[in-house]
């Protein structure tokens, strides 16, 4: 018989699931074992599922979303969204931001010295024009 791993990821940013048919892994977000979106976590978990089913079944050549997708999905009592939406927005993000680390970059020129929260691909352009300048996490250079 096939292996099916189901996996907890905290990386899940766009979806709440992934499956990868061929390797027989299914990813599920980690905010669906919050407490406000356990019920999306059967339905999630069936969905993937269900594309596992599908591959094994019909190949690999079928479409994801597909007729014979959503018979499986029908089959089993759901409906066959293509997106699921978490109803709790506060475990949207549930892997916490983690701040990037500050870097002092100093000018070779005129030794002024910034923070820098972000690689600039060419500093010396980028920072020395008349004086320094902060770059923030939200800032683009």
């Amino acid at each position: 018989g096939s292996v099916v791993r189901v996996e907890f990821s905290r990386r899940l940013r766009t979806a709440v699931a992934r499956c990868n048919p061929k390797r027989g892994v299914i990813r599920l977000s980690t905010a669906l074992l919050s407490p406000g979106n356990r019920p999306l976590l059967s339905e999630a978990l069936t969905h993937e599922a269900a594309h596992l089913a599908v591959h094994l079944l019909h190949g690999p050549n079928v479409k994801p979303h597909g007729n014979e997708w959503r018979v499986l999905m029908q089959a089993v009592g759901l409906e066959p969204r293509l997106r699921l939406r978490l109803p709790d927005p506060s475990a949207q993000d549930a892997r916490p931001r983690v701040p990037r680390p500050q870097y002092e970059y100093r000018c070779p020129v005129c030794q002024s010295t910034t923070d820098v929260g972000v690689v600039l691909p060419d500093p010396l352009s980028a920072l020395h024009r008349g004086g320094t300048e902060r770059v923030d996490d939200d800032h683009e250079a």
